[in-house]
């Protein structure tokens, strides 16, 4: 599989992002350590359901009236030597199942007849998943998926209910054993935070620190995507036009990840190219 990883950052900071701010009494507790009248200004504004939205964006704001925002930027890619690393074109892995389509559906999670169990029904059977936008797994969730059913615990999880999430699974496909084909690189994405506002922007430079420590603990972070290098630059002004400076600082975070792809998909790719 090819990886995303800029896709990989934007949904856990967006998800995670989403949860700390709807959660006044969670918003207050990340930022109990920074001054008072700093912090109720910024729960006051962007706390709560009805606080201010902060974007998660792909590229920066045009108007500054926009500018409370945290900008996922895609940074260098380096490949791993391959003559020291048997890296390109290696053998990086077997399979057992090739599941052939990324379906993306929108659900919602009710209470089973067993009320300890959250359950989601798809449309269609799910062979595996991928993602749930906004939401982070916990071992302590036991989600599992059987069918076209996803079941999770409801103990910690009632705020889920009702609530439509963007589903990403893969359904279709056929057994089958083989082999991957690919190579590992170093993958660079930096997570800026800006705001006209200096004190908003100390407060969004705290919750990214929470961020990056929840993503830590994630079993993507354990097994997918490992993190080799993460560095906070200075907090600067970004722009100073002679109206409101634009306050930015960047978390750069480098993953070392494995892209790969499937000896019948690179069979396949192979005869498209020689046609």
């Amino acid at each position: 599989m090819i990886k995303s990883v800029d896709t990989y950052v934007f949904n856990k900071v967006k998800g995670l992002l989403n949860q700390l701010l709807k959660d006044k009494a969670v918003l207050n507790e990340t930022l109990q350590n920074i001054d008072e009248k700093a912090r109720e200004r910024f729960i006051e504004t962007f706390g709560g359901e009805e606080g201010k939205e902060i974007n998660v964006l792909y590229t920066y704001p045009q108007s500054k009236s926009d500018f409370n925002a945290f900008v996922i930027e895609v940074g260098p890619s380096t490949m791993k030597d391959s003559k020291r690393d048997g890296s390109l074109g290696s053998v990086t892995g077997n399979y057992d199942y090739i599941a052939s389509n990324l379906v993306n559906e929108y659900g919602e999670f009710q209470y089973g007849e067993d009320e300890d169990k959250l359950y989601m029904k798809l449309s269609n059977p799910i062979n595996d998943l991928s993602h749930i936008e906004g939401i982070e797994f916990s071992e302590e969730d036991n989600l599992s998926f059987e069918d076209s059913y996803l079941t999770i615990n409801a103990n910690n999880n009632e705020w889920l209910v009702g609530e439509s999430f963007n589903i990403h699974y893969y359904t279709g496909g056929q057994k089958a054993h083989g082999i991957s084909y690919g190579y590992q690189s170093a993958e660079r994405v930096g997570i800026t935070a800006l705001s006209t506002n200096i004190d908003t922007l100390r407060c969004l430079d705290i919750i990214l620190k929470t961020i990056f420590i929840i993503m830590r603990e994630s079993k993507d972070e354990q097994f997918t995507y490992n993190l080799s290098k993460s560095d906070f630059s200075s907090l600067k002004e970004m722009i100073s036009d002679g109206d409101r400076p634009v306050y930015a600082r960047t978390l750069n975070l480098t993953y070392i990840v494995t892209h790969s792809v499937e000896y019948n998909s690179a069979y396949e790719l192979s005869k498209l190219i020689t046609r």
